[in-house]
């Protein structure tokens, strides 16, 4: 997160051992803060907007 905040990330994606233990990742807003868990499953949709 220090790295994103230093390279003015807008977004990060974070993929950790729960994130792997639930098959997830998540992606976070480093902007406003808020962040959303997606399934793996559903990455072709989220890409796809």
């Amino acid at each position: 997160m220090k790295l994103a905040d230093k390279l003015n990330s807008t977004y990060t994606i974070i993929i950790g051992e729960d994130e792997m233990k639930n098959n997830e990742f998540t992606i976070r807003n480093m902007l406003n803060g808020s962040q959303q868990s997606i399934n793996f499953d559903n990455i072709k949709a989220l890409l796809e907007l």
